[in-house]
């Protein structure tokens, strides 16, 4: 655990990503000892889905929540305590489909809205104002 949370708050971009590649692909990595950790998993996911500096941090950053999301979809106490997250998400969500690059954290909000749509309720306008964003481009196009 000590060395996830020393990678994710390194100053070192690389560390970083890693730290957060780990937690995209094992989020389930903290096991019974999760819930002594969320204020500080939660943190550095805030800090890592605001940086500025790398927009790879940010996207890896956003699909780490919507991973963490997922994986306690059942903890009610867990997935409240990382809507707060969910305006920085929807930040990177429209960052990546301007760009039309990575649209991973898109179809992993898709699929948070699938199975959790009461996450997103508190931030339901922003995600509307997202999905008209995204879409309407595509739909002027194939008129």
């Amino acid at each position: 655990m000590t060395f996830l949370f020393t990678c994710v708050s390194s100053d070192v971009l690389n560390q970083r990503l890693a730290a957060l590649y780990i937690f995209v692909q094992f989020p389930g990595v903290l096991g019974e000892q999760q819930n002594s950790f969320l204020p500080e998993i939660k943190a550095r996911l805030a800090i890592c889905i605001k940086d500025e500096g790398s927009a790879q941090c940010r996207l890896l950053a956003a699909r780490a929540v919507l991973a963490f999301v997922m994986y306690n979809e059942g903890d009610k106490a867990v997935t409240k305590l990382f809507e707060d997250l969910l305006p920085n998400l929807l930040m990177v969500v429209n960052e990546t489909s301007i760009a039309g690059e990575d649209d991973s954290v898109l179809k992993g909000l898709i699929d948070v809205s699938e199975s959790m749509p009461l996450f997103l309720r508190p931030h339901l306008d922003a995600v509307c104002q997202l999905c008209l964003q995204v879409f309407t481009p595509i739909y002027l196009m194939l008129l």
